[in-house]
């Protein structure tokens, strides 16, 4: 992109590609104002949840894509330039990569103002540009500074993400795009862990929950949870130990 896009966005879109790769473009030179994204995005150097390179300006908005590199890999943006800005944006999808990944921005050299990203659904708590939040935090206005509320975003307090206002106006079909509460798991934190992590999930409605630890080789390790819970975020602590109360071994666990 070398010119200017505003109110654009994409659902559930899966690209691959090598270098300088986005769900919304691969190089952005020019303007990306109002916009969003969500699915995949994955490749090698470059990648990013909106941008895979930014050398303009992002302003007002967002990603929720995962984002999977092997360097410069970032949330919105993979990797940005020293002229660049990015202003009033922020990222919450899950982002995977080996060298210089973050939250929002994998490798940052340009002004980054008013930006953050979900540590807990990006599975980071690093970036090269922006700010941490957690998911609760993410969901309240007052996390986003000097954020225009009346004209461009919205929000549904305690409940969803921002969101762009013009989102509202999309034809019948497009409503998938608003965000909207699904039941999800967000991981532990923190992942790797010692001597313990928690493990936090929201539900859609109430209903039954069962979380359990098991091995690579499949077998059980511990049942944490078998309850009934409210709608809403829940978070739970597993200490290392197995149904016994041994201390299991280093390795991998699902």
């Amino acid at each position: 992109n070398y010119g200017a896009i505003a109110k654009s966005h994409t659902v559930d879109t899966a690209l691959n590609g090598w270098d300088n790769v986005g769900t919304l473009v691969g190089t952005n030179a020019g303007l990306i104002q109002e916009s969003f994204s969500s699915g995949s995005v994955e490749g090698n150097n470059r990648i990013g949840g909106l941008a895979g390179r930014n050398l303009g300006e992002i302003r007002d908005s967002y990603s929720l894509s995962t984002v999977r590199g092997f360097s410069f890999v970032g949330g919105l943006a993979g990797w940005t330039s020293a002229v660049s800005n990015i202003v009033n944006t922020f990222a919450a999808g899950r982002v995977f990569g080996v060298f210089n990944r973050g939250g929002l921005i994998g490798q940052n050299s340009g002004s980054v103002v008013s930006s953050y990203w979900d540590i807990q659904a990006t599975n980071q708590t690093i970036s090269s540009g922006g700010e941490g939040r957690t998911t609760a935090e993410m969901r309240q206005q007052a996390t986003f500074v000097d954020w225009d509320f009346t004209e461009i975003w919205d929000i549904i307090e305690n409940e969803t993400y921002p969101f762009l206002r013009f989102q509202e106006n999309l034809d019948v079909e497009d409503e998938e795009v608003l965000p909207k509460e699904k039941t999800a798991l967000f991981g532990n934190y923190p992942n790797p862990f010692n001597p313990d992590t928690t493990i936090r999930f929201y539900l859609s409605e109430r209903g039954e929950v069962e979380i359990e630890i098991f091995n690579i080789r499949g077998q059980r390790v511990r049942r944490l949870l078998n309850t009934n819970l409210e709608r809403g975020e829940h978070s739970i602590l597993w200490d290392g130990r197995d149904d016994n109360g041994r201390k299991v071994s280093s390795g991998l666990y699902l």
